[in-house]
């Protein structure tokens, strides 16, 4: 899990289900003549669909900036894999399971 936070003023409710469209820029952004082409949370939820995970975005109390999480899914190395085969083969994995070395 990744959450990353701004301290801008927020993203108003009407703007909320628009973000990650393409070309999309908020009304904020008009109003202040931010720059920007409306590309950048469009391509960050590329990215995380493309690796089968999920991004959530909800604004901080206050108009205090907005906070954004993504989840991606572990996936195990070739030798996790191998270990877990050869631990099913051979009467079950439930009692080993302790014993896979993780990447986190």
């Amino acid at each position: 899990m990744i959450t990353v936070q701004d301290t801008g003023p927020g993203i108003s409710m009407e703007d909320l289900p628009h973000i990650f469209e393409r070309f999309y820029r908020g009304s904020a952004s008009h109003e202040t003549g931010a720059p920007g082409t409306g590309l950048g949370l469009a391509i960050v939820k590329e990215v995380v669909d493309r690796h089968h995970g999920d991004i959530q975005v909800e604004n901080v109390p206050d108009g205090h900036g907005a906070f954004f999480t993504i989840w991606l899914p572990a996936k195990q190395s070739r030798r996790q894999t191998k270990w877990i085969e050869r631990q099913k083969t051979h009467g079950g994995i439930q009692p080993l399971l302790s014993q896979i070395p993780t990447m986190v």
